[in-house]
């Protein structure tokens, strides 16, 4: 338990770069990674373009249950979330694994070779076990310039304690505009990349892309830190993946989503920020040939997308 790596290291499609990070119960409490190809490995190469191995996460303050994070081409995003995960908390009479349901989500956002120039985004509590995408935008004006992120966005820690046999512990009150209804949806997030510094870290865009349950992404390999097109995953019936105690959520449903579409949609008609949603159509809505108008969410083996039709390419 000396450390331990994320589940979800990245493998660059262009350089051959393997990123990754590793997590500590003590300070620095996150450490990360960029290993260089072996045909890169010549002395002229390092020098040129130095790599950062067990570099600590500026910014980390206690130990958390960190289990992805977001690789761009350029850019990495480690996510800071009021999961914690901390054997020092049974000596307070709490469970090792705790959520804080009042505490903010911090996104950190730096350049994949420079964890030094990390900027935090704050916003809403919430739980990420999986990311499904990130990529930069080009823009003609540096201030421009932002991140994209798509993440499986869980509101409440129930499915993580239900899979452990475990009940999940009271949630405190928290503020009105931290409440949220039980979700795990597929959110798309948008961070400025401008140089205005950590007093201007406001998040551009953050809403969910559709109402279904969503989780287990996926893009095409090919795809993978580009702006791809479609994302894929797993659905259920239910609002939520939420199951009973001792037992695991049941999944329905194979779901392909054009999340390009939908991001298109929700940025010219924006839904409300945290809580708002682009597509809110149910599972049935979606697959229903007499309910759908478009497109549809659809059990293993069939070939209907969550929003359009077709295949990614490249």
């Amino acid at each position: 338990m000396r450390e331990w790596t994320t589940a979800h290291p990245r493998v660059d499609p262009l350089t051959n770069e393997l990123i990754s990070y590793h997590s500590t119960f003590v300070a620095p409490y996150v450490r990360y990674s960029v290993i260089q190809p072996r045909h890169t490995k010549s002395l002229e190469a390092r020098k040129a373009k130095p790599s950062p191995i067990n570099r600590p996460i500026p910014g980390i303050s206690s130990p958390k249950m960190m289990h992805d994070f977001g690789v761009s081409l350029a850019h990495t995003v480690i996510l800071d979330l009021p999961l914690s995960l901390d054997p020092m908390n049974l000596l307070r009479g709490t469970p090792s694994v705790s959520y804080d349901s009042t505490a903010r989500s911090r996104f950190g956002v730096f350049p994949r070779h420079n964890p030094d120039l990390i900027k935090w985004f704050e916003t809403n509590p919430c739980i990420i076990f999986h990311t499904a995408n990130c990529w930069e935008e080009p823009a003609t004006l540096k201030r421009d310039a932002a991140l994209h992120l798509l993440a499986c966005r869980l509101t409440s820690p129930s499915m993580i304690f239900s899979a452990g046999n475990l009940p999940t512990p009271a949630v405190r009150p928290v503020p009105p505009e931290y409440a949220e209804e039980e979700q795990c949806r597929l959110y798309y997030l948008s961070f400025p990349l401008g140089d205005g510094g950590n007093h201007d870290a406001v998040i551009k865009h953050q809403w969910a892309l559709s109402a279904i349950a969503f989780e287990f992404p996926t893009v095409a390999p090919a795809a993978a830190m580009r702006n791809a097109r479609y994302v894929y995953g797993c659905t259920t019936g239910r609002d939520t993946y939420a199951a009973p105690l001792g037992k695991a959520a049941k999944i329905d449903y194979l779901a392909k989503m054009d999340v390009a579409t939908l991001i298109a949609r929700g940025e010219a008609d924006p839904p409300r920020e945290v809580t708002g949603c682009v597509d809110a159509r149910t599972v049935r809505e979606i697959s229903d040939p007499a309910l759908r108008d478009a497109g549809g969410v659809v059990r293993a083996g069939a070939a209907i997308c969550a929003e359009g039709r077709g295949q990614e390419r490249g």
